[in-house]
């Protein structure tokens, strides 16, 4: 707070105060002050250009959608699905099938919300359907996908090696949701960017783990390997995509609120 009670933010890019340069944001700009400075090499100026951010988020949504399109079957409560099938006799267990109906219903609210929440084009329109949004979102990760993500990972197929792959990815899921909430009653919002930023990279980790199981199968890995060996795949590309989505240009708070968008 400033001395006269307002929020530090307030009067950011109107004369009211300083941004500092000491940002994620900063850092990949390469601009005298932000730690990257010393690293502004040309794929930093790859990965750092709006052009690759939106080369990805089309690529995501094009492949969120065929998730969308596979899932929707499972809520006609068919036992036939294969992944049903294999599960055997515990696809029958109640508290089991409830989770896994929870789990699905909960990401694909995720999938869908996403990429709309990480519009700052939509924050600047509109603040009130960002807001609806994320409560959808964070409900949907805290009150569904996650915790039942938990149970489903206790039997999960891939060994330990896949249980831990799903626990460490529920476990991160849950931590980072509730880490950027936690930053909204504090009004600390270049935190709320980045954690949520995070919490978005671990959801696509059911993109990504398609992406690497289907490339390990086109090249005759086992699916005793290919499975956790996916998985783990799916669980480092959530953190390297996660951090460079939170450090990403277009997403730095300090330019967000330099726009208006959050003040």
């Amino acid at each position: 707070m400033r001395m006269d009670g307002a929020p530090l933010w307030k009067g950011i890019g109107r004369g009211g105060g300083r941004i500092p340069r000491d940002t994620p944001g900063a850092a990949l700009r390469g601009e005298p002050g932000g730690p990257g400075f010393a690293f502004h090499t040309p794929m930093n100026a790859v990965l750092r250009s709006p052009w690759t951010l939106r080369l990805a988020a089309l690529a995501t949504l094009a492949l969120s959608t065929l998730i969308l399109v596979n899932s929707l079957p499972y809520f006609t409560f068919r036992n036939s699905f294969s992944f049903l099938a294999e599960k055997g006799a515990l696809s029958r267990d109640l508290l089991w099938r409830a989770c896994f109906y929870g789990h699905v219903a909960g990401s694909l609210v995720c999938l869908v919300a996403g990429p709309a929440l990480l519009s700052v084009g939509l924050l600047r329109r509109s603040r009130r359907v960002h807001g609806w949004l994320g409560r959808a979102y964070v409900g949907s990760v805290l009150g569904l996908a996650g915790p039942t993500g938990l149970v489903l990972a206790a039997h999960a197929k891939g060994g330990a090696a896949g249980r831990g792959a799903f626990f460490v990815l529920g476990i991160g899921w849950i931590a980072t949701t509730a880490l950027g909430l936690a930053a909204l009653p504090r009004r600390d919002f270049p935190a709320h960017v980045r954690w949520m930023a995070r919490s978005w990279a671990i959801a696509l980790s059911a993109v990504t783990f398609r992406l690497f199981y289907a490339a390990l199968y086109a090249a005759d890995v086992p699916d005793a390997t290919n499975y956790p060996l996916s998985l783990w795949l799916s669980v480092g590309a959530a953190v390297a995509s996660g951090e460079w989505l939170a450090r990403h240009p277009a997403l730095d708070p300090t330019l967000i609120l330099r726009k208006g968008a959050l003040s």
